[in-house]
């Protein structure tokens, strides 16, 4: 199938078949960006491909960036959560727009991401940053006293969210 050279070319960052597929069946250009692990695969398939380790930051960073602008990429697009940061930068280059890393930066801290909805008049939960155990702590006993909870009452579900990786753990 050929690809319409009018509309946008986009980088996925990351691995994923199904975004892959999703991606081959539009009629855009595209190409994956991945760690090595995805080469063979992307070969084998005739998939595009550019290999990448995201796990390690370096002064070569910004080679990403200029890579993916030098083939006429339009907009890279995080497939994970731990690939936000790397599109914000990635897209702040292809854009030229230095204000979308610090907007990508948002979305991964959620403390600053509460605050700014919240800000915005948005609701959100009852949050807190903990640095360990301790403030987890007592950050439920107050919550307990202003619900006015006592011992032996039922505890009520709470989310524990890492400041800036992706994931949560319910308790």
């Amino acid at each position: 199938m050929t690809k319409n050279p009018d509309k946008g070319y986009v980088a996925l960052l990351g691995w994923s078949l199904n975004a892959v597929e999703a991606a081959a069946s539009f009629d855009r250009r595209y190409v994956v960006v991945a760690p090595d692990w995805a080469e063979d695969y992307c070969r084998e398939h005739d998939i595009p491909y550019v290999p990448w380790n995201f796990e390690r930051l370096n002064d070569r960073s910004m080679e990403i960036a200029q890579t993916l602008a030098d083939m006429g990429v339009d907009v890279a697009i995080p497939l994970f959560e731990e690939t936000v940061e790397w599109a914000g930068a990635i897209n702040s280059v292809l854009l030229d727009n230095p204000r979308l890393l610090g907007q990508a930066m948002l979305m991964r801290d959620k403390s600053l991401m509460k605050r700014r909805a919240q800000l915005g008049g948005i609701r959100v939960g009852i949050f807190e940053e903990a640095h360990d155990r301790d403030d987890v702590m007592r950050f439920l006993k107050r919550v307990n006293q202003t619900l006015l909870k006592l011992d032996g009452d039922p505890n009520d579900p709470i989310h524990f969210k890492a400041f800036d990786k992706a994931g949560c753990h319910s308790r």
